[in-house]
């Protein structure tokens, strides 16, 4: 029967991605960038902005306040040469209580028209304010959603397949090293413990040390080298047991000898 070949665990493949996530990838940087942006662009408490939108108001209502300065003017002249031709001059009282009259007609249009004026910039504020924000967070969407599509459908899944990869190599070379260290350290450590037993206490002494010489190479989990010293050490252990129990033995029986690996 053949000798069976140990087989490594598999390396699974990364997915490389797509046309599409490549180009989703390229367009971050932008989406991110025009996010930033845009939220630079939500000051609406600058000097610069509000005159900006100040000015705007004011053009608005400029063609208001035309026609109001004409209008008044023109109101004045009419009162006046009316209060004239009636009182004969425009000290009278009724003349006086025709103008106050006339004021405050024009002082309620004035102010009707700085409303407007004051309306039609807070219009422009808010408008301007909600458009940017729109914008910012479209951009902001679509940077998370992008992030988040490529971060858990492509990055997170091949960060995975990296560590089942090394872990795989890992337990492949656990596996490796285990079969080396079991079958060559526990031969070294085996020969080694026999040739010492031998040395101390004879053929049972061989015996004795190859067993404990072996199974010290085995555990040892280092070397050749590492296994021999053990192997060696636990043979001298194993053949002075040996010894001592064959020196034991010969003082309790009389007239036994030891030949190879009987006692008579």
């Amino acid at each position: 029967m053949g000798k069976t070949k140990k087989v490594s665990r598999p390396q699974y493949e990364q997915w490389a991605g797509n046309e599409y996530t490549d180009a989703l990838r390229e367009d971050l940087p932008t989406y991110r960038d025009q996010y930033n942006y845009m939220l630079g662009q939500l000051d609406v408490t600058s000097p610069e902005v509000q005159q900006q939108f100040q000015n705007i108001a004011n053009d608005y209502t400029q063609a208001q306040w035309n026609d109001y300065n004409r209008n008044a003017l023109a109101n004045m002249k009419a009162m006046n040469q009316a209060n004239y031709n009636r009182f004969g001059n425009l000290g009278s009282s009724g003349a006086m209580y025709g103008n106050d009259t006339l004021n405050r007609q024009l002082n309620d249009l004035a102010t009707r028209i700085a409303g407007q004026t004051a309306g039609q910039y807070q219009n422009l504020i808010n408008n301007y304010y909600n458009q940017k924000l729109s914008t910012a967070q479209m951009y902001g969407s679509a940077y998370n959603n992008a992030g988040d599509f490529l971060t858990k459908q492509l990055d997170q899944p091949n960060w995975k397949v990296r560590l089942q990869n090394q872990e795989n190599a890992y337990l492949d070379d656990v596996d490796r090293n285990s079969s080396k260290f079991s079958l060559g350290n526990t031969l070294s450590g085996a020969l080694s413990g026999a040739a010492s037993g031998f040395s101390m206490g004879g053929p049972w002494g061989a015996l004795a040390g190859g067993v404990l010489g072996g199974a010290a190479g085995a555990l040892s989990g280092g070397d050749g080298n590492s296994a021999s010293q053990l192997g060696s050490t636990f043979g001298n252990l194993g053949g002075s047991a040996t010894n001592n129990w064959l020196n034991s033995k010969g003082n309790v029986s009389q007239g036994l000898t030891r030949q190879g690996f009987n006692y008579i």
